[in-house]
């Protein structure tokens, strides 16, 4: 992440990295790019599927802005990882980060489990950027 940030022309990172415990859907990667120059992107890798290509899925200045803010606004760069997450792999856990400049912060989610501002964190995802979790079975 902090070298994605420093990509000359990056002002916001976002990824989010999906574990399905049940491998009911192949675990992925998606991250979000806002470039000083008004682009604004998801891309999407997926374990074992589309022969590694990425997906690409861009994103209005609006969404952005939105989710941004919903983050921001939870207090995203002060969280920890969400307590009482089982150590087996018996929950779906997300990895979600942010980064800009030369900041980075990361928290663990298990979204199925998650409450209060984890669950906010979850919520913010599901509804703002869900193109970050696509399903691909």
């Amino acid at each position: 992440m902090a070298k994605l940030a420093r990509i000359p022309g990056a002002s916001a990172i976002y990824r989010v990295t999906v574990h399905y415990h049940d491998r009911r859907a192949k675990d992925s990667v998606a991250t979000l790019r806002k470039m000083v120059t008004g682009e604004i992107v998801i891309e999407s890798a997926f374990e074992r599927a589309l022969n590694q290509k990425l997906l690409t899925h861009t994103v209005t200045r609006d969404q952005f802005d939105t989710f941004n803010a919903a983050m921001l606004g939870l207090g995203f760069d002060r969280l920890d990882d969400q307590p009482d997450i089982p150590l087996y792999d018996v929950v779906d856990i997300w990895l979600v980060e942010r980064a800009a400049g030369t900041f980075t912060h990361g928290i663990l989610v298990a979204p199925n489990e998650a409450k209060d501002k984890h669950a906010q964190v979850a919520n913010a995802i599901n509804h703002g950027m869900p193109e970050m979790i696509r399903v691909i079975a």
